[in-house]
Order: structure tokens, then sequence, then C-alpha cells
């Protein structure tokens, strides 16, 4: 009995949902990608829409997210917009807000949020060498050092 497009699958995994799209959707390579403003073609089914559930992916254990709407939840996307819509946000902000129009990416992740954790990085680096371990003993001795 074949599903109609309203209706929803039972599997209650990750891969027994993608078992189930490829069954009964077929192959999403080589269509085009659903993503706005993308021209690539499709690697394979990607979740557009809200998820149903969330649990530990079987091949790695990392948490993933999955729906079983296989009809209306699910779209061809290239690997550039699924990694995208897997990291979070929408298709015009990042999970941080940032505008994916104004910030772009790279590989799938938001330069801005990359900008903002270079900075980050960066600061405590800097405070970290003001307070290293040659200024610590110098400072238990009592010396300061003229620079």
């Amino acid at each position: 009995m074949a599903l109609h497009r309203d209706e929803h699958i039972e599997a209650a995994t990750y891969a027994g949902v993608h078992r189930a799209l490829r069954r009964l959707r077929g192959s999403a390579v080589g269509k085009p990608c659903a993503a706005p403003r993308c021209r690539r073609l499709a690697d394979g089914w990607g979740l557009v829409s809200h998820p149903t559930h969330f649990g530990p992916h079987p091949d790695h254990g990392r948490m993933v997210r999955w729906s079983i709407r296989i009809f209306t939840d699910y779209a061809p996307l290239c690997s550039s917009c699924n990694n995208l819509r897997d990291h979070g946000g929408s298709w015009s902000l990042c999970p941080a807000g940032h505008a994916r129009i104004a910030w772009g990416r790279s590989g799938g992740k938001c330069r801005g949020c990359r900008r903002d954790a270079d900075r980050r990085r960066w600061a405590a680096r800097r405070a970290g060498a003001t307070t290293g371990p040659a200024q610590a003993g110098e400072a238990a001795d009592g010396l300061v050092s003229a620079l």
C-alpha cells in the first residue's frame, strides 16, 4: 500500500527514515537543490522543516534530527545547503543571528560566527600571554622588568 503525500512513515530511527526516503521517493542525486538562490545539483535528501525526532546517529553517535514526514519535510539539497541546515538557523539567519547573505558561509558554517570565535580565541591568547609563567615568576620575586 503506497503512502499518500500527507501521510508519514512509521520508521523510528534516523537510518530507517533515510531508507524509507530512498525507497518511497527515490534518489535525490542530480535534482536541482531546493535551497533559495542555490543553483547546484542535489547530493541527497535534506531536512528542510522542523524535526519530529532527535537521537544519536547510528555511525558516530552525535545527536542528529530527523522527521517522519518524508513527503513534506525533506527536499533535494546539495551538500553545502544540507550542511547549512544541519548546523541550525534558517535560510536567511545563522543560529547566532548573523545574516547569511551579508556574511556568507564557508563549508555550511557562518563566516560571522567563525570571525567571532577567532576574536574570542585571540583575546584569550592575548590575556594568557600577559599572565604567562615568566611574568608570574617575576611577580613572585618582587622584580619588575623594564621593557
